[in-house]
């Protein structure tokens, strides 16, 4: 019975909720409001302009005014926001839940508030740009905190307080610093529903600092990318909150551990290496958990979970965990899941895995890196392996402003990579080195090695290197054959090395120092030549399949002319029903798919094609409905988004947005769902606004929970042609394409989410109408 009445309780709070998030996240407070004053013993009642239940804008009358007395913390919350939020609808929203629901509030206080918080975290980026840690990851850093025995917790950034909610550290004292007035109140809120009695002030801890006041432990989820104003800190000159936190805690007498939840930046950043090998070499890094990109569902930044103990043994370890291979969706396939349990079991077993090691400080490398990936890429099993620091060497580029010749187009395509040269005489400062006859350049995108080639220019000129390219050459032409080079640049082997040296957290960029790490196979002379003729002879075969396809849409040219023409007339008609409408624009779908399909070869270059701000919510939206004539039904397709994302415009080529997305849902039926038959089966469709930078990105999520990709799959595989999922049997997952639209738009494919339930892609592509969004509900990224 009172699982039955809380269920329908619940149901009643979310419509509420639902109806009041219409306006925007201040619209709950009201009802924060009405549910604490009812716990305290008071009876809410709400009236009209003139104190008349029937005339005027109705209002939710303040205690203050009824009984000549309001809490601290009822006072705070009415003043907290306009006086608005209290009258007319969002006041008559919360006084019929309250009047419907006010027998059961006291009896389920609790668990009212706390799904409250729970619902304001699934649409706290939507609504508000505010940040809320996934459960699971909270519940993770509570079990680092217990395990390191704490008695008493600092933390500067404390957010909602969640960590004061979990059950297993209710006999710890909790002292908390939050700058952010609202998060300070709803967590008032919180710790008042949960009777706990901690310390909270609102402040700035970085002002205000407060671990040294009693605290052995300091934990908090810090924000991420936020700049200290060029405040200076002890012993490097990074202006970072992660940074001074990190560095209060190594100069710290009191406090001997700490659980923080950083941007995984500050684990690889060389800017930041000054503070890791002081940690290091102080032995106090005891665990480093990389949590996969997407569980923290509001921003695209990769993050990783800190353990710091400085009661550690010399012959200690360091654990590094990908958690990665720890992730799940939930049964809808929408939010990721992180597996707490088996991460617990990794960190208390001794042996290792896929998916963690254990180093000592000198197994580390010279930045002091701490993230996991780039050590758990196993290479001692490639045949004939060389590091390229022996077959090439890096030339290293220096400042210059005169004549010299740019570069641009680079290859994913290691058959066809020379780069366009253009030359240019300016003013600008650029990085170059001199043209020897021999040169060749990589960069690091979209998870993969660009390559380039430079031929054709006069010896001894200038060529410039840009930010992210790599140029250099090869020292011993007996060793390695130029065509092979490229070649095994291309190999899994070696774009998974390039994945797990590239740092980062939204622009993931590779160093010359890791890209000379880089194992590669390499045999004989001659073995190098017959790979390459193999290779090559494999490409010929695929080029001819090619040519047979473009006569066949030549030869369908004419009729698909004819039968476009006789749709475009029959819509002219003014003798057609609506039942015929109808089905006059299911044709007309289904033929524009086939004729997207038939022109999809013969387009070379998307971004020649004109283009124009389009609303990328609003052709999604359309996209879907036209999908339900000419697509598959095997899914259904979830779309949503936050409020600057919903309005944000793109430049884009109409047609080529139509064959991106034809790609991408094509994909989802064909290699998704070609197994599994069910009403679960689901595609999902995320837009977020996003600030990198300084300039404007939306990031577009693409997922679905149909049949995974293969475990070794690679972003360089979904964007080369030709490539297949072994499982379907089927060719054409049209990686090549979204790819090819993606760039047109001066975007990238940023990355691959992919566990044994769901797969996702991500993209970002630049906004062009910033002017009309509201720049303050942007994630800072």
């Amino acid at each position: 019975m009172k699982d039955t009445v809380l269920e329908n309780l619940m149901v009643e709070l979310d419509k509420c909720l639902s109806s009041l998030l219409l306006y925007d996240i201040n619209a709950i407070m009201p009802l924060f409001y009405v549910l604490c004053a009812h716990h305290e013993g008071h009876l809410v009642s709400i009236i009209g302009e003139n104190g008349s239940f029937f005339h005027g804008k109705m209002h939710i009358q303040p205690i203050e005014t009824v009984d000549g007395y309001e809490s601290p913390l009822l006072k705070k919350i009415r003043q907290l926001v306009s006086h608005s939020y209290f009258e007319g609808q969002p006041a008559e929203l919360v006084f019929n839940f309250y009047s419907t629901c006010s027998e059961y509030i006291n009896e389920f206080y609790k668990e009212l508030i706390e799904h409250i918080f729970e619902f304001y975290s699934k649409h706290s980026g939507r609504y508000s740009g505010s940040y809320v840690t996934p459960s699971e990851v909270s519940k993770l850093i509570g079990h680092f905190i217990l395990r390191n025995r704490a008695h008493s917790v600092y933390d500067p950034c404390a957010g909602l307080c969640t960590f004061a909610t979990l059950p297993e550290l209710r006999e710890i004292n909790f002292l908390c610093s939050e700058l952010d007035m609202r998060s300070k109140v709803m967590a008032d809120i919180r710790m008042d529903a949960w009777g706990r009695d901690i310390t909270l002030r609102q402040e700035d801890s970085t002002f205000m600092w407060r671990g040294e006041e009693g605290s052995d432990c300091l934990a908090s989820e810090l924000p991420f990318g936020i700049r200290l104003n060029n405040r200076t800190i002890e012993h490097q000159s990074s202006d970072l909150l992660e940074d001074y936190v990190i560095s209060k805690f190594l100069d710290s007498e009191t406090l001997t551990s700490a659980v923080l939840l950083v941007s995984a930046g500050i684990c690889s950043r060389s800017r930041t290496s000054i503070i890791r090998k002081r940690l290091c070499e102080n032995n106090y890094v005891d665990t480093v958990i990389r949590l996969p990109r997407g569980i923290l569902s509001n921003t695209s930044v990769d993050a990783a979970i800190v353990v710091l103990n400085k009661h550690r043994t010399t012959d200690d370890s360091i654990l590094l965990v990908d958690g990665q291979f720890f992730v799940s969706k939930n049964t809808r396939g929408r939010n990721l899941i992180l597996d707490i349990d088996a991460i617990k079991r990794v960190i208390d077993k001794n042996s290792e895995d896929a998916s963690s090691i254990r180093l000592s400080v000198k197994d580390l490398d010279n930045n002091y890196s701490l993230l996991p990936n780039r050590y758990l890429v196993d290479t001692s099993k490639v045949e004939n392996g060389l590091k390229l620091s022996e077959l090439i060497q890096v030339d290293m580029p220096r400042p210059y402003t005169g004549n010299m010749w740019t570069v641009s187009d680079f290859s994913d395509d290691w058959k066809k990579c020379q780069l366009t040269t253009k030359e240019v005489n300016d003013s600008t400062r650029r990085r170059v080195i001199s043209y020897s006859g021999n040169e060749l350049m990589v960069q690091f995108s979209n998870g993969r090695l660009m390559l380039g080639e430079i031929e054709g220019l006069t010896l001894g000129v200038k060529v410039a290197v840009g930010s992210l390219a790599i140029a250099f050459h090869i020292v011993d032409t007996q060793k390695i054959h130029k065509k092979y080079l490229l070649y095994a640049l291309k190999s899994q082997i070696a774009t998974a090395q390039a994945q797990a040296f590239a740092t980062g957290e939204v622009i993931p960029r590779l160093s010359a120092n890791d890209f000379l790490e880089i194992v590669i196979p390499c045999p004989s002379i001659s073995d190098q030549e017959k790979i390459i003729r193999d290779a090559e002879d494999k490409y010929l075969q695929q080029l001819g399949f090619g040519r047979t396809s473009s006569d066949i849409v030549h030869m369908l040219g004419t009729p698909s002319v004819h039968i476009g023409n006789a749709l475009k007339l029959l819509e002219l008609s003014e003798n057609l029903n609506e039942d015929d409408r109808k089905t006059l624009s299911y044709l007309k779908d289904n033929f524009e798919y086939m004729d997207r399909l038939m022109k999809l070869n013969s387009i070379l270059d998307f971004s020649k094609q004109s283009k124009k701000p389009i609303c990328l919510a609003n052709f999604i939206r359309n996209y879907i409905d036209k999908w339900k004539s000419f697509g598959s039904n095997t899914f259904h397709v979830e779309f949503d988004g936050d409020e600057n994302a919903l309005k944000a415009k793109v430049s884009a080529n109409s047609d080529a947005l139509m064959i991106m997305f034809d790609c991408l849902f094509d994909n989802a039926n064909r290699h998704g769902f070609h197994k599994k038959k069910s009403p679960d089966n689901e595609m999902t469709i995320v837009l977020l606004s996003e600030m990198k930078d300084g300039a404007p990105y939306i990031m577009l999520r693409v997922g679905n929970n149909g049949s995974p990709l293969d475990k070794d799959f690679s972003l360089n595989d979904y964007i080369t042609r030709g490539r297949y999922k072994s499982d379907s049997g089927r060719s054409g997952l049209g990686g090549y394409h979204v790819n090819a639209v993606t760039q047109s738009m001066g975007g990238e494919i940023s990355s691959i989410l992919k566990s044994a339930e769901w797969t996702a892609f991500e993209f970002l592509i630049p906004i062009v109408n910033i002017e009309e969004l509201d720049n303050s509900k942007f994630l800072q990224v």
